[in-house]
């Protein structure tokens, strides 16, 4: 049942899905949004200027897409523009719909050689704006400001949501890449385009190389409980220094300027040239005791440390470490309620697992997290179906939004690294019905082999597998087709957007086999829009989202 919905980018050498941002809502319809971008996207002449392309909330349901069948496209504005080289969602103007912001690393040039440029294009009722509302410039030749661009929450506690830019190869007097993170805050009237220099925080690495804005996490909310967002970054730690992670706490001004020497939380690496802190996720309480914690990865030795937080702060000694066995294992890090106990679970990515495709492993928050090998460890596993073309030090990058759905970015994926983005619904592994809500009424039943007694059947212990729903979205009607592996039990109910039961499909005992159920909402005189189907057995949940979208 592990099947995922899969996005596939058209273009050689696009790299789609080389950025990707899940957990936002742009028309502020009630569901979230997916960018994600081909940063090497070639347009009318115009090599790697880039392109955005933006999903609705309903357009998950689509079993299989490209980028091209986007609903709508941003373009870079110019030759290897490298436009959607990082993305992010951010209300800014603080008017309810969540704006979208994307980096453009390489404006004038190839990585190195460039300033690099920001953008904001604001959201409405009537979806993304065409036309960028705010535009950013990077000051120095070179620093890829843009590299990395987030919504970073309220760190001036002014009610308005704040944008972080961050330039990887910004040259501190001469230090060389010492790197840079600008803040700037948002208003009643968004933010304003400016240079770099204007912004209303600029923080800088204090040491060369340090590469500061390597990493910027999204949204990592109030750390130290004072009332203020804080931020949460990170360098680039490459071959020539020892990575560190930062926490630079809010204020009613502000973060304020600083170098990284001035960091109110630091974390540093136990052994040097570890690609230590690239994975990177902290501000969650993992263990269950009321204080914060952090992940954090050293990739090049496959494996991500744990830093539980206490009355008295972090010590910079990991509390626990987690070995991996497979290339750059913890080099994407993620933490999230996926099992909704009030308690964040860990996910952390390897592109080289299981063998030889990408994988995600799952550790879920409880007060006993001890060290161990990752096979040990874990409580469960994603695997995607693409082998063998994953960024060599990337891996699939993840990404989880609110409702517990996961995206991994694969933009290596084929031969022609045209890129692939890979949808699953973690909600399958529960049963969260009100949570989810969706609805649905059947038109025909389920057609059993009926070779087998029901005494038989019984006995069995099954776990049906839905399987996927086409067409999807469907006018008129769908047909949901599942499968067992074994004779047992399969019940199929389906809930209308209430979390409310509103009918049932079938409740009965299935031998080995595929099976199919037709069913329309309208012709049962309900009206179009999204539902859910949840298959449920001894000892397994499965839901599977249908969209009917009305004569």
């Amino acid at each position: 049942g592990r099947i995922p919905i899969v996005w596939s980018g058209t273009q050689n050498s696009g790299l789609f899905g080389y950025a990707i941002c899940t957990e936002g809502d742009y028309n502020a319809d009630g569901m979230y949004d997916m960018v994600a971008s081909s940063m090497y996207y070639d347009i009318s002449g115009k090599t790697n200027a880039g392109a955005v392309f933006v999903y609705p909330g309903a357009s998950e349901l689509i079993q299989a897409n490209t980028d091209v069948q986007a609903p709508f496209i941003l373009y870079g504005e110019g030759n290897t523009n490298e436009f959607g080289s990082s993305l992010s969602f951010a209300d800014v103007n603080g008017d309810g719909f969540d704006d979208l912001l994307i980096g453009a690393r390489a404006y004038n040039g190839n990585a190195h050689t460039s300033t690099g440029f920001a953008y904001i294009y604001y959201g409405s009722e009537n979806g993304i704006s065409a036309q960028y509302g705010a535009k950013f410039t990077g000051v120095q030749l070179g620093e890829n400001f843009g590299y990395q661009v987030k919504g970073i929450g309220d760190v001036n506690g002014d009610g308005f949501e704040d944008m972080a830019v961050g330039s990887v190869f910004y040259d501190a007097s001469g230090s060389g890449f010492a790197g840079r993170i600008y803040v700037f805050h948002g208003s009643a009237s968004g933010i304003a385009s400016k240079s770099a220099d204007q912004a209303d925080a600029i923080i800088t690495g204090a040491y060369p190389r340090n590469q500061l804005g390597y990493v910027i996490i999204r949204r990592v909310g109030d750390i130290n409980n004072d009332g203020y967002d804080d931020i949460l970054a990170s360098g680039g730690d490459d071959a020539y220094t020892v990575g560190q992670a930062y926490v630079f706490f809010g204020s009613a001004t502000g973060v304020g300027t600083r170098t990284t020497l001035e960091s109110d939380v630091l974390f540093t690496a136990p052994v040097a040239n570890s690609r230590y802190a690239i994975g990177l996720a902290g501000g969650r309480d993992i263990n269950g005791d009321g204080y914060k914690d952090f992940a954090i990865g050293e990739a090049q030795l496959k494996r991500f440390h744990i830093y539980f937080g206490t009355e008295q702060g972090w010590s910079n000694t990991p509390d626990v470490t987690i070995q991996g066995s497979e290339t750059f294992f913890g080099n994407r890090l993620k933490m999230v309620d996926i099992n909704q106990d009030h308690i964040f679970d860990i996910l952390a990515s390897t592109y080289n697992g299981a063998p030889d495709t990408g994988a995600v492993y799952i550790i879920y928050g409880k007060d006993n997290i001890v060290s161990g090998n990752i096979q040990d460890v874990a409580d469960d596993v994603y695997v995607t179906h693409q082998p063998n073309y994953f960024h060599p030090t990337d891996g699939p990058s993840v990404f989880v939004d609110a409702e517990r759905e996961m995206y991994l970015t694969i933009p290596s994926a084929t031969a022609n690294n045209k890129g692939e983005v890979y949808f699953f619904d973690l909600c399958r592994e529960f049963n969260p019905y009100v949570q989810l809500g969706f609805g649905g009424v059947p038109i025909q039943q389920i057609i059993a082999d009926s070779t087998t007694s029901n005494e038989q059947l019984l006995q069995s212990n099954a776990e049906p597998s839905l399987m996927r729903a086409f067409p999807n979205p469907y006018v008129g009607s769908t047909t949901i087709e599942l499968t067992t592996t074994q004779l047992g039990r399969a019940k199929l109910e389906v809930f209308n957007t209430a979390g409310q039961k509103v009918a049932e499909l079938t409740n009965t005992v299935l031998p080995i086999g595929k099976y199919t159920v037709e069913f329309s909402a309208q012709k049962a005189g309900m009206s179009a829009g999204l539902y859910t189907i949840v298959l449920t057995s001894s000892d397994n949940v499965e839901v599977m989202r249908v969209f009917e979208l009305g004569d």
